[in-house]
């Protein structure tokens, strides 16, 4: 059969079996966006998802060659893989993996399935921090069910409904789709986009008042899809005018929101409800539901008819035990032209989930805690082990700082944790200092080189919003 055919043939089994909507657009008062699968009984889940990664895993193997080397090098065939249990039989590999194999196969590497390359509509890049661009080909029949599916139940359950308005304040970089995407799925739904330069919109006050009005006045819910630092300084801007923020809904991607956080970000948005979204380049994406989000929970919802993942070890690629931390490992269900199996995203996840209906009524997979940082970024201070988050949660209770640190690591297992910590105290203040290293000292139970530092002292990477956390100066393992 013709491969695309097999592909086609696989999305009328989605149909059936109720991973793809059919009768769309949903209507504003519906309570779930594809109310057949995600209200399904565990057994009914469960024995699709099993099925989903069976079609898959044989698919990979026979199109790919990057797969079939991968699992031949292991002693592995598809028939060894019969159920979720069994992906942990697989390797997981990573970005790097990917990268070399483009630079030694142009353009897409040996991951691509060639028999899919003729029907290729859309091309995505995935820009690495290295600057090195990986591109991710897909058909119209893989974008379809990305826009329609992923994204519109994503959205959904964070509230967003026909009728309102996502106010897109980052600008496109040439050949990046992710906003487009975006844009491209909440047509679907009904919901206008608009775009807007934030720095501009709020240089002039009149402009400013009459567009919120305009918002309030015409369209509800009023979103928006933004990280939390850019949120943040969004809200500042609108209390230095004196214009309250028309925000009802604000997907956070990017890094978990501690729970200080939340009460500045709410203190300046009142009325926007805060949903955190774990997004990837790849295109892997779980949202919180707002009934999560109301709650300031941090749970992700994972669609196991379309993706699964699990908490595993980066260095056996076992899952972890329930509770510790471990590098969340994804696995695509629909993936066909660049299949994704057991991915290793480099990001940190407890492994903290459950499958018991969620406050929100669906009933696959949550995730009971967010993803709180990336493997890269894990050190040690006299063999205990760290991450940035973890010494964020406690910054963000001391008075008078404003959450904003930045960590020196310069070498694998330090004796002393080198830290920068922002205040709006004035300098120097020895007692406070003092102070702010005894909090840190008990409750990290390490000793800490403190250095405070002015507020606005701490650096911003290029071209973003993202503060430079961390200064990574070890050397290589």
């Amino acid at each position: 059969m013709n491969p695309i055919n097999h592909l086609r043939d696989y999305i009328e089994q989605l149909k059936k079996e109720g991973s793809i909507r059919t009768d769309l657009p949903p209507r504003k008062e519906e309570r779930f966006y594809n109310p057949a699968i995600e209200t399904l009984p565990r057994d009914k889940i469960e024995a699709i998802r099993d099925s989903h990664i069976c079609y898959m895993v044989k698919w990979a193997y026979e199109k790919s060659e990057f797969y079939r080397r991968l699992w031949d090098e292991k002693g592995i065939k598809p028939s060894d893989i019969n159920c979720y249990e069994d992906l942990e039989k697989l390797p997981i590999w990573r970005r790097d993996s990917i990268l070399k194999d483009q630079k030694d196969n142009p353009p897409y590497g040996t991951r691509v399935a060639n028999d899919l390359l003729p029907y290729i509509n859309k091309l995505h890049k995935s820009v690495e921090s290295s600057g090195t661009r990986v591109l991710l080909p897909w058909t119209l029949e893989e974008w379809s069910i990305f826009l329609q599916e992923v994204w519109g139940r994503a959205f959904w359950i964070c509230g967003w409904r026909p009728g309102g308005v996502y106010i897109v304040h980052v600008p496109l970089e040439k050949g990046d789709t992710s906003d487009s995407l975006t844009m491209l799925s909440l047509k679907r739904l009904g919901i206008l986009t608009y775009a807007e330069d934030y720095v501009g919109f709020m240089r002039n006050r009149e402009d400013a008042i009459n567009f919120t009005s305009l918002l309030k006045t015409n369209f509800k819910p009023v979103c928006t899809l933004l990280s939390p630092n850019f949120f943040l300084k969004l809200g500042h801007q609108f209390e230095r005018i004196g214009v309250d923020s028309p925000f009802d809904i604000v997907n956070v991607k990017g890094k978990a929101i501690t729970p200080k956080m939340r009460q500045e970000i709410a203190a300046l948005h009142k009325k926007a409800m805060l949903n955190y979204v774990y997004e990837t380049t790849e295109l892997i994406l779980f949202p919180e539901c707002s009934w999560s989000a109301e709650r300031g929970l941090s749970q992700i919802h994972e669609p196991e008819d379309l993706y699964v993942s699990e908490s595993a070890d980066p260095e056996t690629g076992k899952k972890v035990c329930q509770g510790k931390r471990g590098e969340l490992v994804v696995t695509s269900l629909f993936h066909h032209t660049m299949p994704l199996i057991r991915f290793g995203t480099e990001d940190v996840i407890p492994n903290k989930w459950t499958t018991e209906p969620c406050g929100c009524g669906i009933t696959h997979k949550r995730w009971l805690a967010p993803v709180i940082g990336s493997v890269k970024n894990i050190f040690k201070v006299r063999g205990k082990e760290f991450l940035p988050w973890d010494v964020e949660l406690i910054i963000a209770d001391i008075p008078s700082t404003t959450m904003v640190y930045q960590l020196i690591l310069d070498d694998w297992d330090m004796d002393t944790l080198k830290l920068k910590v922002e205040t709006f105290r004035d300098l120097p203040n020895q007692d406070y200092e003092r102070e702010v290293k005894k909090i840190l000292e008990e409750k990290l139970g390490v000793p800490v080189d403190l250095e405070l530092v002015p507020s606005r002292t701490i650096p911003v990477y290029p071209g973003s919003f993202k503060f430079e956390n961390v200064v990574d100066v070890r050397g290589r393992r």
